[in-house]
């Protein structure tokens, strides 16, 4: 049973497609010739499973036959192929999405497409550039090792600091003064006061001096008049 023959006709893959915003119905419309010949009852089994699957493309990350991630450009996607030292290809969506992947193209490491004007050839071209140009895997190895060169690992600093707060009973020295400050201070609003108080003093100014020399200008002028 497909996508054409489970009971919805093509209602399945519309329905799920009316719900999606518009940068990603693009990505479906190229994907859709792929999962349209992917049983349906599958697919209904794969979604179900989604936690699972989302573990387990975790782990392929880190495989060692991994070659490439292709990537919206999320955070945690950009630093788990950090750390495993896997090549992307960035089809950014919104939000940060697109700085992130310009940044790791940048550093060589990423080959970024448009998602409103890419074709499917354009996917399977960056697919083969990232993998078949060692450059990509060297600058993302690279980065990698810069990552991983740190004095203990995440865990053990995270470690270190929980037992270090409550060693000192909540590390009051460590507070950051902000936690102080009253409500107009945290909001700024004793700043902007001053900053308008000095800009309607530099305007009372500025007309005063402007009328005085207007008032000496006029007396000027009806004297040439009467002459």
């Amino acid at each position: 049973m497909t996508w054409q023959d489970d009971g919805l006709g093509q209602a399945g893959p519309h329905r799920v497609k009316a719900k999606m915003p518009t940068s990603a119905k693009h990505l479906w419309e190229l994907l859709q010739d792929c999962w349209k010949n992917i049983p349906g009852d599958y697919l209904l089994k794969l979604i179900k499973r989604m936690p699972r699957v989302c573990k387990a493309v975790i782990k392929a990350k880190g495989h060692p036959k991994t070659k490439a991630f292709i990537t919206h450009g999320g955070t945690n996607g950009i630093y788990e192929a950090i750390f495993h030292g896997v090549p992307m290809v960035g089809i950014p969506l919104f939000a940060d999405q697109p700085d992130n992947i310009i940044h790791m193209k940048t550093k060589g490491m990423a080959v970024m497409l448009d998602i409103n004007k890419m074709q499917s050839q354009d996917l399977v071209d960056a697919v083969n550039t990232v993998i078949n140009d060692p450059s990509y895997k060297e600058n993302a190895m690279r980065i990698s090792q810069i990552h991983h060169d740190q004095p203990l690992k995440p865990l053990d600093r995270a470690v270190f600091w929980i037992e270090f707060v409550m060693r000192h009973k909540g590390a009051k020295h460590l507070r950051p003064a902000s936690h102080e400050l009253t409500w107009y201070q945290y909001h700024l609003l004793d700043v902007i006061g001053f900053l308008l108080i000095c800009l309607f003093v530099m305007l009372y100014v500025t007309l005063k001096i402007f009328s005085i020399c207007c008032r000496k200008c006029h007396p000027a002028r009806r004297k040439q008049k009467k002459h």
